[in-house]
């Protein structure tokens, strides 16, 4: 299976609200430390340092987009939610749109993966990597294809 990372960064706005959340982190555990004593104070910063990283893992979550295709179907993981597998035998149509694919299914349910842009000067050709190993897969499969 072969996967596809179109994941970002953290944006500026993303970057500016874990700085401002740090700054107040340490603000509100040092006036913890000067009215509560040693322990609330410890407490306080402690739990401020536990929410901090939990909440850079809750971005990566949200900034998240990888596509991975394989013989038995196409796995994509965008956003906060669990992956979703579609098998290729459910595949009715894929199209690809500028930096856009969809997956229109045999339910009637469509698949966008929107605004694929690789990250890094590596990735540069990532969008047209997975349009061709989509079409290579789909057309083993007679799965029709229409690039626009």
């Amino acid at each position: 299976m072969k996967t596809y990372d179109f994941s970002r960064g953290a944006s500026s706005v993303q970057r500016a609200l874990f700085a401002l959340w740090g700054i107040v982190q340490l603000v509100v555990s040092s006036i913890a430390f000067q009215r509560g004593g040693f322990a609330h104070g410890l407490w306080v910063l402690f739990f401020g340092l536990a929410a901090f990283c939990a909440a850079i893992f809750i971005v990566y979550r949200f900034n998240r987009q990888r596509v991975s295709i394989g013989d038995v179907g196409i796995v994509i993981e965008m956003g906060p939610t669990r992956a979703r597998a579609v098998a290729w035998n459910l595949v009715r149509r894929i199209e690809r749109t500028g930096s856009s694919v969809v997956i229109s299914l045999n339910s009637g349910d469509e698949v966008h993966l929107l605004d694929l842009v690789p990250v890094g000067p590596e990735r540069a050709d990532g969008v047209d990597a997975l349009w061709e190993d989509m079409r290579a897969r789909a057309e083993a499969r007679n799965v029709p294809f229409d690039l626009r």
